[in-house]
């Protein structure tokens, strides 16, 4: 076994298959997270590896996985479709760009690079774009957040692997990775309700809500039915594009909420104008991007989770050589979490 602090100049597989005294096979298998080896092992083999500064050449990862040279290029360049992104997706505290900021992280660590294609910013349609991809030899997409509820996407999916993110994209039926809303949801009721409020306020856009299947407005009821007496939740639809401050106020006297959950950071100033003592008397936690530099509490949709882990899927998917619509599309979801800021205090 080498000295635990020696570290090679360039770590390969057999540099930490010596170091551990284990065979170069081994390492290669544990570092694929492979369940036949013991995850105490499979963990011993992976703290050597970063020790190390080993990275996974895709290249090879390629060769393994296709057994054709004529394959390298093309595993180690990925797209990332958007679809006319505006103003609010290139804010830094927008959501689908913390997606694409993840997804570049994750790529990265992997020894990828990821490009953005967007054919409505590059005035193309989608047959032209499927030319420009394959002429790149790029084979691995990933399909950012949001597309519009009607849109069809229109490629020869049977050349790529593809990773859709979020809610945004209804066909074709891929794999996906987006946040538990409805989980997230009874996560941060929960949080509130520990925090010492009782009548939690939600304001949903029905628009949005549709979006995610409804799951929001199903963890309101299944929280309201959950807590009983101990809470007395309120909801409140309200289009974002259609705000009526005046109605909110009304409301949240009316229902004596303690603690508003909204779709927008920008309400607050609007509120307190109106005569709402925030946060001296009623919290707030907007649900829409991150605003801690703001001092506004957020549901965190650990956004830049959610573009790693599509990146590793889709990955992962492309090693295994697997193309096209797939006949069963995995789904994982994200649990988001709630972070407190001086527009949260405790009651």
């Amino acid at each position: 076994m080498s000295s635990p602090d020696e570290k090679p100049a360039n770590p390969t597989l057999k540099s930490i298959a010596k170091a551990l005294g284990m065979s170069i096979s081994g390492v290669s298998i544990a570092l694929r997270n492979d369940p036949s080896i013991p995850v105490t092992t499979r963990e011993k083999v992976q703290n050597e590896a970063r020790r190390q500064g080993y990275q996974r050449n895709p290249l090879v990862a390629a060769f393994c996985a296709n057994r054709h040279p004529s394959n390298y290029k093309k595993l180690t360049s990925l797209a990332y479709l958007q679809y006319g992104v505006d103003k609010a997706a290139k804010d830094p505290h927008s959501t689908n760009r913390k997606f694409f900021e993840g997804a570049q992280a994750g790529a990265l660590a992997l020894g990828y690079t990821v490009d953005a294609f967007d054919p409505v910013e590059m005035g193309i349609d989608y047959q032209r774009l499927d030319g420009i991809l394959y002429a790149r030899g790029i084979r691995g997409l990933l399909l950012g957040s949001p597309f519009p509820p009607d849109a069809t996407i229109r490629l020869n999916w049977e050349r790529y692997t593809a990773v859709s993110i979020g809610q945004g994209l209804a066909s074709p039926e891929i794999h996906n990775i987006s946040e538990d809303n409805f989980e997230t949801i009874i996560a941060v009721f929960n949080g509130l309700h520990k925090m010492g409020y009782r009548r939690p306020g939600l304001i949903l856009d029905d628009h949005f809500d549709q979006r995610v299947n409804h799951h929001w407005s199903a963890a309101f009821h299944s929280f309201a039915h959950q807590m009983g007496e101990q809470s007395n939740p309120s909801l409140l639809y309200q289009r974002v594009k259609e705000l009526d401050l005046d109605a909110i106020v009304d409301w949240a006297r009316k229902q004596k909420v303690d603690v508003i959950l909204g779709h927008r950071a920008d309400l607050i100033p609007g509120l307190q104008e109106r005569g709402l003592n925030i946060p001296g008397e009623i919290g707030f936690a907007t649900m829409q991007g991150d605003h801690l530099d703001s001092g506004i509490a957020s549901v965190q949709r650990n956004a830049l989770s959610i573009g790693k882990y599509a990146v590793e899927l889709l990955v992962d998917e492309l090693h295994r050589n697997q193309r096209g619509i797939p006949e069963q599309a995995k789904r994982l979801r994200i649990l988001g979490s709630l972070l407190t800021a001086p527009s949260l205090p405790p009651r």
